[in-house]
């Protein structure tokens, strides 16, 4: 898949870690690219990114979107299509694993309805409706891509540890997602690729309680993941709409 300059990205959950990085890595690889980069709260609030923006006032927009809500998500869509017109690219990365009062699970026993849930709303749901209302800002006369952050964890025949229902679930869920979006996109956009990337261990707040087991060879700064994913979602093809990636471009098995 071959991109012009001048590409206009959006980066659903810009203000720290890998989408952080995403951002900042577009719009120093291309310097005639457009980013519209979203984040919850106050986008003046998030410290890195509002410095981002400050440094790139013409070429980096921010507004907020919180994955919890769909008026939010609307909302920003809506406001979205007043800033950005044939989009190339839309590059989910938001997501939870943890925070105070919820942790991965190691048996069934920890499982709490309240924070399933909220997992699922977030990596799943929140993705699902970020494509419903952010998908029709795409390009239909260029190559286009909707691209979902997910995990190996999420794969099924990959499990062989177990543990981690709300989150290995929830990226489960987001394959099916977006495997059901490839089929869908492509009825409209016949130059759509949908996929579900895998960015490896990432040094991230997200990441950083379960790094003690990880080799410091396969731990990721985040800029590193960053160049990783724009490498790859910048060679794929048709064929691999609807795939499940790593890194490297190699298929990862549901």
């Amino acid at each position: 898949m071959t991109f012009s300059a001048g590409r206009q990205f959006i980066v659903q959950g810009a203000s720290r870690g890998i989408g952080f990085a995403i951002t900042k890595q577009i719009l120093a690889r291309d310097p005639d690219s457009f980013v519209l980069a979203t984040c919850r709260g106050i986008p003046s609030q998030a410290e890195a990114l509002a410095s981002l923006q400050r440094k790139n006032k013409s070429r980096l927009k921010l507004i907020s979107l919180d994955l919890e809500s769909e008026t939010s998500i609307e909302t920003a869509a809506s406001e979205a299509k007043a800033m950005v017109h044939e989009v190339d690219r839309i590059i989910n990365v938001a997501g939870i694993l943890h925070e105070k009062g919820l942790a991965p699970e190691k048996r069934i026993s920890d499982i709490t309805p309240s924070n399933f849930e909220k997992v699922m709303r977030v990596n799943a749901l929140g993705a699902l409706l970020v494509a419903k209302w952010f998908s029709p800002l795409l390009t239909k006369a260029r190559p286009s891509q909707f691209v979902n952050i997910s995990a190996r964890v999420g794969s099924i025949s990959d499990n062989h540890l177990g543990g981690w229902y709300s989150y290995r679930c929830s990226k489960a869920a987001l394959n099916m997602i977006t495997r059901n979006l490839s089929i869908e996109l492509k009825r409209k956009l016949p130059k759509v690729v949908c996929t579900a990337i895998h960015p490896g261990t990432t040094d991230t707040n997200l990441s950083k309680p379960f790094q003690r087991n990880v080799r410091l060879d396969r731990l990721s700064t985040s800029q590193e993941t960053a160049v990783k994913i724009l490498d790859v979602t910048d060679k794929l093809t048709c064929r691999q709409n609807g795939c499940f990636l790593s890194t490297d471009g190699v298929p990862i098995p549901w």
